[in-house]
């Protein structure tokens, strides 16, 4: 009896709330076995209203919901009637076909329009002798002959005036570099071209360099087999140099000895440049570990900045940098007095701020931001 109450009990709340549900029924309850034209509307089979048709529903199987015939267009007309299990097809009028980018817009066709040039078409140029111009095929030709000239007029002095520049060019890459340059930035290029050859002419440079291990016969060969293609003898030499920091340090401490100071500055910039470009590519594929990143950054500050006594004795007096440490920097190598001041920083993060603030004391603010993680 329980049971009967309970079964009484849904129908009766189904019952209630089923205006709730009716809206719903159209459109998304599964269909029924009703006849083509009908759809099933919860618990009976009802007709579309006019002007609608079956539409099948993808999304359940068997569902079916009534849905508007399609107005065609102004540049459409109506290729078959919709009927209650179909909709209205159209197709484009007289003078329109479809556009590429969309199958139910239809488009104008152009008019192509051949225009036959004779003494007796129509005026296309009003003249004060009111007599009718025209466009003979000789005139045509002349003005096809005009344009072509003055392109090849063009080219001809573009090509005359790029010959006058090159040799000036030249020259400028060519620059002497036995003198010390005051700004090497605007030399960069014509002196990274000269640079080995530079270096070929002096027979101490590759002395010093072969005496100390870091470089061998051949590499020297190489390096003076490219000499007439001095971009690339200066690329092998950068490639041997950005290997390892000692290597960089060894080939300035090799310019300094030959006494050729402002090569030595310049191998500095360019060892700078290829360490950025090959450290920072890896550092976006793999991730950028912040001790590897400061590591980083104290290498290429030396690279172009020397550890001072002055920058060491700042350490001492304003960042906590103790006697001990201060005297442990005496007698030792640049590379060496990195890795102390290096190790001393990475004890405590803050006092790598204190170091930045350092060499922005020394005016330094350029490498200090080397220095920023």
């Amino acid at each position: 009896m329980l049971h009967i109450s309970k079964k009484i009990y849904s129908s009766l709340f189904f019952i209630s709330f089923l205006p709730l549900f009716q809206s719903e029924c159209w459109d998304s309850l599964k269909g029924g076995s009703c006849y083509p034209g009908f759809f099933y509307n919860c618990t009976q089979c009802s007709k579309c209203p006019e002007n609608h048709y079956i539409d099948r529903i993808q999304t359940f199987k068997n569902a079916t919901k009534c849905k508007k015939h399609t107005s065609c267009n102004e540049d459409q007309i109506i290729d078959e009637p919709g009927t209650s299990t179909r909709d209205t097809t159209c197709k484009c009028r007289d003078g329109y076909v479809y556009d590429s980018s969309s199958e139910s817009k239809c488009i104008k066709t152009v008019e192509t329009t051949v225009i036959q040039i004779t003494n007796t078409t129509t005026p296309l140029l009003s003249v004060p002798a009111a007599d009718e111009a025209s466009f003979s095929p000789t005139t045509i030709c002349a003005i096809v002959l005009a344009s072509t000239g003055g392109a090849i007029f063009v080219v001809v002095v573009t090509l005359l005036i790029r010959r006058r520049i090159s040799p000036k060019r030249t020259r400028e890459l060519e620059v002497d570099l036995t003198e010390p340059k005051t700004d090497l930035t605007k030399n960069i290029n014509s002196n990274r071209v000269s640079l080995c050859r530079d270096m070929i002419q002096s027979a101490k440079f590759w002395g010093v360099l072969k005496d100390g291990g870091v470089y061998s016969h051949d590499e020297q060969e190489k390096c003076q087999n490219n000499e007439k293609s001095k971009s690339g003898a200066n690329s092998r030499l950068l490639d041997f140099a950005v290997k390892n920091v000692d290597k960089i340090n060894k080939l300035v401490d090799a310019l300094l000895i030959t006494g050729q100071e402002h090569l030595a500055r310049l191998i500095d910039e360019n060892a700078i440049k290829e360490i950025d470009a090959k450290k920072y590519s890896n550092w976006k594929k793999h991730g950028s570990p912040p001790k590897e990143k400061i590591i980083f950054n104290f290498y290429k500050l030396i690279a172009e900045l020397r550890i001072t006594e002055e920058l060491a004795q700042y350490l001492r007096q304003n960042c906590n940098f103790s006697e001990e440490d201060y005297n442990l920097l005496g007698g030792k190598t640049t590379d060496e007095k990195v890795d102390l001041i290096l190790e001393w920083c990475l004890r405590d993060p803050s006092r790598i701020k204190c170091f930045a603030e350092a060499l922005e004391n020394a005016g330094y603010s350029k490498h200090a931001e080397f220095l920023s993680v």
